[in-house]
């Protein structure tokens, strides 16, 4: 058996899925002014209005009509998520179009109630926000044309009579088609059936082919399966551009607790989040959050775009918002005898992503030695918790003390030696000089470093520069 499940007006549904509209609603396609109706729930319906009026014309028969714009995005959101629910009944599922899937159940329990199945499919969709069909056949065209006629299930046992009394409309020929069928008579599938085969193919084409095999009993497609993604997203797009970050929080707050339940329900954990922000006449603002302790806590990604976007400044003002979610499976972490974890990873990388939205990204990080005889050049790494690899620096003779930011000092020499150090007093030994230079592609810079012992009993590490300046570079730790 196979089941089709249906989203009737998806691109409408799309469109209200994070709207919570009841009222009577339209679908325009582009400018609202410009466009016509493309689809309409069931509360339009009720108002009398139709697909292919304009908006004004619509609004004069039902002024309480919400007209929203396609999305696109909102469009291809939803119908992951859909594919997502098809999976969880069965995993051979095919996304044969927009809105729709069809479910090979030739693996379901033996014995199964194919009617309860059905609604367990609806109720589902229905607990996402979605208004589903699901229609359950023996071949998987039977099972769209099924789900085409239920309420909101239809089970059908044998395709054929059930086929027959159809109307030929089910099979959506093109409009050509349609007239001619019309003008021969044709008014049901079981008609268009009992035309000779050879004959209809010959006049009206390779369309006539492909309906009879979509309508004929002894056809049987093989479906063109989909594999379960490890990227969940979301999205929405405003109806106009917005100036504050309450909008955004607003509906990011949604967002993590939907991704995060369908992360859960797949027992699977965030590795890293994925913010975009499609602006008004600019360029799409794009940021990757890694995720400290990858976790399925949606206060804890909240928390994490929540700061972010408490120190956002954009140059142009946001129409939409979208939320992908790397799924990554749970993994633990084996800690060595004498190390200990984070109490709260998270909130450290909450923290640290505060530091970086007050100082920048390059100054929060853990210094490391850069590939390079530069004296203090060094790079912040990204933290690493303990019990991950970390490299061990060996310690060959007194630590020495960088000075950040170098002293500028006055110093005395003879006979091409340091002889007295402004503040320390005269010099009492000596070794060096030490010539270093480089970056000559990028940077050209060079110094001649001493270290002294001055005469007030710290050891130090001077340095000449081009020009005549001193500095000190830094102290020897003394024991």
């Amino acid at each position: 058996m196979f089941a089709a499940l249906w989203l009737p007006v998806f691109r409408l549904q799309a469109a209200l899925r994070w709207r919570d509209v009841a009222s009577p609603a339209g679908l325009v396609d582009g400018d609202a002014a410009k466009g016509t109706i493309l689809e309409i729930n069931s509360a339009a319906e009720i108002s009398r209005v139709q697909p292919g009026l304009t908006p004004a014309q619509a609004l004069a028969r039902c002024p309480a009509l919400r007209i929203v714009s396609r999305s696109i995005a909102q469009e291809a959101a939803c119908h992951a998520l859909l594919v997502e629910l098809a999976l969880e009944f069965s995993p051979r599922v095919e996304a044969t179009r927009a809105g729709l899937c069809t479910l090979d159940l030739s693996g379901a329990a033996k014995g199964v109630c194919w009617q309860r199945l059905a609604q367990e499919m609806v109720a589902r969709c229905a607990a996402e926000g979605f208004e589903a069909r699901v229609g359950v056949a023996d071949r998987p065209d039977h099972a769209w044309l099924a789900a085409c006629r239920a309420d909101p299930v239809n089970v059908v046992y044998d395709g054929a009579p059930f086929c027959a009394a159809l109307p030929i409309d089910v099979l959506e020929p093109s409009a050509e088609l349609a007239a001619i069928l019309e003008d021969w008579g044709v008014r049901t599938v079981g008609e268009f059936l009992k035309l000779p085969a050879q004959s209809a193919i010959e006049r009206l084409g390779p369309e006539a082919a492909r309906l009879r095999r979509n309508a004929s009993a002894r056809s049987k497609r093989v479906l063109r399966l989909e594999r379960p993604v490890e990227r969940h997203v979301e999205a929405f797009d405003f109806d106009y551009a917005i100036e504050t970050t309450e909008p955004l929080l607003f509906l990011l707050r949604r967002f993590v607790d939907c991704l995060s339940s369908r992360l859960r329900a797949m027992h699977r954990v965030a590795a890293a989040l994925t913010l975009t922000l499609p602006t008004d006449n600019g360029p799409v603002y794009t940021r990757t959050f890694s995720i400290p302790t990858p976790t399925a806590d949606a206060d804890a990604w909240f928390r994490i775009l929540s700061t972010h976007l408490e120190e956002l400044t954009l140059d142009h003002q946001p129409v939409g918002v979208r939320l992908r979610v790397d799924a990554a499976a749970a993994a633990g972490k084996q800690l060595h005898l004498f190390e200990s974890s984070l109490r709260d990873p998270n909130r450290f990388g909450e923290t640290l992503a505060r530091l970086k939205a007050l100082v920048g990204e390059a100054g929060v990080g853990v210094p490391q030695p850069a590939d390079s005889h530069e004296p203090g050049a060094f790079r912040a790494m990204e933290f690493v918790e303990a019990g991950d690899d970390v490299p061990i620096l060996s310690l060959r003779g007194l630590p020495l003390r960088r000075h950040r930011r170098a002293r500028h000092i006055a110093v005395k020499h003879a006979n091409g030696r340091p002889s007295w150090i402004e503040g320390h007093g005269p010099v009492v030994n000596t070794r060096g000089p030490f010539g270093l230079s480089g970056g000559w592609w990028d940077r050209n810079w060079r110094v001649m470093e001493w270290d002294v012992e001055a005469g007030d009993g710290q050891l130090l590490r001077i340095a000449w520069r081009p020009g005549g300046r001193w500095t000190v570079e830094g102290s020897y730790d003394v024991c």
